[in-house]
């Protein structure tokens, strides 16, 4: 306290330094664990998949794709074929057995197309797919037909036997054209000095399709590790994980990664007042919004939160609370119980225990406690020694408070990107007065046209203001007088 009689008030710069300082440790040699992808388990426990952090890289242990296959709807064709194609002279080939996705098969002959569906593997012996638009016709043939083309036992990939004729346009040498080894080249087998593949049996009548342009080799075809080769770096330690994320891991048959441990925050919101939503209230009583609201800024801050109310103003009651429950925390924020009253239960229990309590230079959420508590417990050897933050109880002076010293801290310790609030200069709408020698944060919206306008004032206990802003103004403390027109700063939390 000064001379005057009035109390020192710490600088906000001053106040972040100090709470820096006391979670850099948690920082430090961030522990892992392992988390199963499962679709069934992120549906039952959402919360456990989002704003998770990998812990080291993760390597891909198979191909992606892991074999060739379509990228469109049309037939699987020998390019050579259709060398000659022009819409003067189109090139008719005979329809083979149609291959969709999951399918396995025999080989492609020369002298046939087979109908292909998108991801279908395409068979050897092809080495293009012509999209079935610029077939002609431009439709597959009718099912029905096409299946009672070909003998029942005759199907794709089915084993022949004796004299058995192989489906058209499938060789049962195991090579493309039925040469037994052959491979999807780019040069015919006239060219490579080789026998020209085999033409499809005649004794097949079944319907044919027309083709009035050559075709590129390869066309329309995703190789095997186009997208991630075996071995390659899937996804770097760092990556935050969402929905192509979480997709590209289950893509590859992976069943869990380690990710960066979550903090485990105990939240204890304080007050004899405070109940349950949907209690019944007595006089003088309120619903409890601070355990709600803390509990999911530390969760979008990527922690684990424990949230217990003290419905007491006796500091063994909570010391109780944080004797129990605090061993399993890495962190421990109390809520309320810090300003200078007759009653101030998270003054009380935690002064003596080494928190620091005093008033800092800003509206809202002047008062403000933290240290390093060092809370008895059942067996005296071991005392409980964690990292603590006091924060005021109006809600608008904990959330900002929050936001203010908090919420960065723990996002950059997640490894959550962006750790800081998106910080941007707007116009006022309206002239604003701001208490000397404080640093005012008031809650705004900001319109379309870059302006922002005040909601409602500066009082510590208008949540609903809170609730219909998008942007936390910023008047430092040296200001104490804006006009209509003025550039503020503001921060965006609308996102």
């Amino acid at each position: 306290m000064r001379q005057d009689g009035t109390v020192k008030r710490r600088p906000l710069e001053e106040h972040r330094a100090a709470v820096e300082l006391l979670l850099a440790p948690l920082a430090e040699n961030r522990a892992s664990e392992a988390l199963v992808v499962s679709p069934s388990r992120m549906a039952a426990r959402p919360g456990d998949y989002r704003g998770r952090v990998l812990a080291v890289d993760v390597v891909s242990p198979t191909d992606l794709p892991s074999f060739d296959n379509s990228q469109m709807d049309g037939y699987a064709v020998s390019w050579f074929d259709l060398v000659t194609a022009s819409p003067e002279h189109p090139v008719s080939v005979r329809v083979a057995r149609q291959i969709a996705a999951g399918d396995g098969g025999l080989p492609l002959v020369s002298g046939t197309a087979a109908p292909i569906m998108t991801g279908a593997p395409v068979p050897l012996g092809a080495d293009a797919i012509v999209p079935i638009e610029s077939a002609v016709p431009p439709v597959f043939p009718d099912a029905e037909a096409l299946r009672l083309a070909f003998e029942p036992d005759l199907i794709l990939g089915a084993e022949l036997s004796g004299d058995e004729v192989p489906p058209a346009g499938f060789s049962e040498t195991g090579g493309a054209g039925g040469a037994a080894g052959s491979s999807r080249s780019a040069v015919p087998s006239d060219a490579a000095g080789a026998a020209s593949p085999p033409a499809a049996p005649d004794t097949f009548a079944g319907p044919t399709v027309a083709f009035t342009s050559p075709v590129t080799p390869g066309a329309f075809i995703r190789r095997t590790g186009s997208d991630v080769a075996a071995g390659d770096v899937l996804l770097p330690a760092g990556s935050t994980l969402g929905p192509a994320q979480f997709g590209v891991i289950a893509g590859t048959g992976l069943t869990e990664v380690a990710v960066v441990k979550r903090l485990r925050v105990l939240l204890v919101s304080t007050g004899h007042e405070i109940r349950e939503a949907g209690s019944t209230l007595g006089v003088g009583q309120i619903y409890d919004s601070n355990s709600v609201a803390l509990s999911i800024a530390l969760i979008d801050a990527g922690c684990e939160v424990t949230a217990v109310a003290c419905r007491s103003d006796d500091a063994p009651v909570l010391l109780g609370i944080l004797n129990q429950h605090g061993p399993t925390a890495d962190l421990i924020i109390t809520v309320g119980g810090v300003s200078a009253g007759a009653r101030e239960v998270v003054r009380d229990a935690l002064a003596p225990l080494g928190v620091q309590f005093g008033s800092i230079a800003m509206q809202p959420g002047g008062p403000q406690g933290l240290g390093l508590a060092v809370i008895p417990s059942s067996a005296p050897s071991t005392p409980l020694s964690r990292p603590t933050l006091c924060l005021p109880g109006n809600p608008v002076s904990a959330l900002v408070s929050f936001e203010m010293f908090v919420r960065p801290i723990l996002r950059r310790t997640a490894q959550l990107e962006p750790a800081e609030r998106i910080r941007e200069v707007a116009m006022l709408a309206d002239a604003v007065d701001s208490p000397a020698a404080t640093y005012q944060v008031r809650r705004g919206f900001v319109a379309d046209d870059g302006t922002v306008a005040l909601v409602g004032g500066p009082s510590s206990h208008l949540l609903h203001s809170y609730a219909t802003s998008n942007a936390l103004v910023h008047l430092p403390a040296d200001v104490e007088h804006l006009d209509a027109g003025d550039p503020v700063m503001i921060w965006r939390i609308d996102d």
